[in-house]
């Protein structure tokens, strides 16, 4: 299952980068999006194999304070990282 998210998260930068500049420019940010964040969290992944629940969610918590956050949605975010953590240990 986190090998599924690292993949997830791989092509949601790939989309990303393949957005042209002159598009990308008139779009408007993605809350809670942080691509170094993610950078790190892949690079974690490729390096231990495996990131334990407890980087997940330390990830989580750190683009769960980005800038475009609401408090609602922050803890919605977070409970659905959670969830997605127990239905990996139970897969």
């Amino acid at each position: 299952m986190r090998d599924q998210l690292a993949e997830y998260l791989r092509f949601a930068l790939e989309w990303i980068d393949a957005v042209p500049d002159d598009v990308a420019s008139r779009l408007p940010a993605m809350p809670g999006f942080d691509r170094d964040a993610a950078e790190a969290a892949l690079e974690t992944h490729r390096s231990f194999g495996v990131a334990t629940e407890e980087k997940i969610i330390c990830v989580a918590n750190r683009w769960a304070k980005a800038p475009g956050f609401m408090e609602f949605e922050r803890t919605d975010f977070l409970e659905c990282v959670r969830e997605i953590l127990s239905l990996s240990e139970t897969a």
